[in-house]
């Protein structure tokens, strides 16, 4: 916003409950307190607005409703607010937030009041791209288009790493100018543009195309869908959340309810030493239960490892 006289610009605005990194900005972008709370005072103000939570929605409201409402929260924001640079979120849904998967339309809606206001639209597909939620390109499934957009994990399967920013025409042409304005971008990170980690994301993309692995994941989404009953039905299971590659099993004391597990429980750590035994290694969100497999896994080792944890959550909570 500097490069392009609008230096007033220094806010940003975010979506509760996401998720951008562990450095002071990306920590100060997404603020998961769970994570963050003791470095809280180090960070820099932001603006948050909700997040659309289809399991947990306000009392009085709709689906529909809050979803309206959220995007409502955020025309407001950017009408009492002069001095708003960017709005920056998770595409296509917030992953270690507590895996919250956007409504049809939602990404799309913020994007065209970002360039209704003349504020930056910045995607992280950091996490959510390159098929993990179904779609190569993320941002292109929710129909939005950004200004500032991050790839990075799957970009190179995980072997090395390595991420990469991508920025429109507007963007890139501000830091163009006479050598005395320098106006260039005046930012690296020591191991930008590593020459063996960029050789494997090539080998790995061109591999993508080789093994059509985007077909492979559309059948192994399928699948994860057919056993969302199945998991449903489970005691304590108060909520599925699926898209592509990612599911994530929510587990309450009360379903009628949507009672939170008292963190006394540990049921995180009951569900990690449960799913051992079953050899598999999962991660959990608090009660949050995470699938999240290798984008190329065979169908016999899903198969095993959802079976594996329907096991371990009927274990674990029989003793609850």
């Amino acid at each position: 916003m500097a490069q392009q006289g609008r230096g007033k610009k220094t806010k940003f605005v975010t979506l509760e409950n996401g998720y951008h990194g562990d450095t002071i900005g990306a920590m100060s972008l997404g603020y998961v307190s769970s994570f963050f709370s003791r470095y809280k005072s180090t960070l820099f103000p932001t603006i948050s607005t909700p997040s659309p939570n289809s399991y947990r929605i306000p009392n009085g409201f709709t689906l529909d409703e809050f979803e309206d409402h959220c995007i409502d929260k955020i025309e407001k924001t950017f009408l009492q607010n002069d001095n708003i640079a960017a709005f920056v979120m998770e595409s296509g849904a917030q992953i270690a937030g507590g895996v919250t998967i956007y409504p049809d339309g939602f990404q799309k809606k913020i994007g065209t009041l970002c360039k209704k206001y003349g504020v930056l639209f910045i995607l992280d597909e950091i996490a959510t791209g390159f098929g993990r939620l179904g779609s190569m390109i993320e941002y292109q499934s929710q129909k939005s288009i950004p200004d500032i957009v991050s790839f990075g994990k799957m970009l190179t399967a995980g072997y090395l790493p390595l991420a990469v920013t991508l920025a429109n025409k507007k963007v890139y042409d501000s830091f163009l100018g006479q050598y005395q304005e320098m106006k260039h971008f005046f930012h690296g990170h020591t191991f930008t543009g590593n020459p063996l980690a960029c050789a494997t994301a090539i080998t790995n993309l061109e591999l993508y195309e080789k093994y059509n692995i985007m077909s492979k994941i559309k059948k192994s989404s399928a699948y994860l869908q057919k056993r969302i009953d199945e998991i449903s039905g489970l005691d304590l299971v108060g909520d599925v959340r699926h898209k592509g590659m990612i599911m994530a099993i929510e587990l309450v004391s009360s379903k009628t309810k949507k009672s939170p597990i008292a963190p006394e429980k540990r049921i995180h750590q009951r569900i990690f030493s449960e799913a051992k035994k079953h050899k598999i290694y999962l991660r959990t969100l608090g009660p949050i239960v995470m699938i999240v497999p290798p984008l190329a896994i065979p169908e016999n080792e899903l198969d095993f490892l959802v079976s594996g944890v329907i096991d371990t959550i009927k274990k674990v909570t029989e003793k609850i």
